[in-house]
């Protein structure tokens, strides 16, 4: 069942666009996004998002193919905004992440990533006031994101490297154990 409440991201973007949900009989019940006139940008916690939806919600002038960063899990959105996508896979593969039922996220970074590199830094000094996290999940490959959220840096681990391992809190976490099966 979705979540009870929305969240409301109002982004400026320099264009007057918001992304509205759709229905496409080929994604069998999926949420796909398309482009519509108004001044605000809109996602809903607990519903499902594709990543051309997702792309479509933070950079909505890209169309076509999906490539660049929006083939990785890690997309700083808008670009050059301090601002991050995770999209995170929970199929036991080769970063392991784990969403625990108080909401709390144990992640790994890129293979490539060491705890001295620009990005990983900026993640260490995340500030939720400043900057935003948005967390969207998957049980499985092939399958569509739920978007949880924003993100709160709680703690990374000050010896592993690549990956680099992190742990963050979903904010306004209001989710049970039966509702992530």
């Amino acid at each position: 069942q979705p979540l009870a409440d929305e969240l409301w991201l109002l982004l400026f973007i320099g264009y007057s666009i918001v992304a509205t949900e759709s229905r496409n009989a080929e994604h069998s019940g999926s949420s796909v996004t398309t482009v519509q006139t108004a001044s605000f940008i809109r996602l809903d916690r607990g519903q499902l998002y594709d990543r051309v939806a997702i792309r479509a919600v933070f950079e909505p002038l890209v169309v076509g193919k999906l490539g660049g960063p929006w083939q990785s899990g890690i997309i700083q959105a808008p670009k050059g905004s301090g601002s991050y996508v995770f999209l995170v896979t929970l199929d036991g593969g080769r970063y392991e992440d784990v969403l625990y039922e108080d909401g709390y996220l144990r992640w790994k970074s890129q293979d490539q990533q060491r705890l001295d590199m620009p990005a990983i830094q900026r993640f260490i000094a995340h500030d939720s006031e400043r900057n935003n996290i948005h967390l969207f999940i998957r049980a499985a490959k092939q399958r569509d994101y739920v978007y949880l959220g924003l993100l709160e840096y709680v703690d990374h681990d000050r010896e592993k490297q690549n990956p680099c391992e992190f742990v963050w809190r979903v904010m306004r976490w209001e989710l049970t154990g039966a509702d992530l099966k």
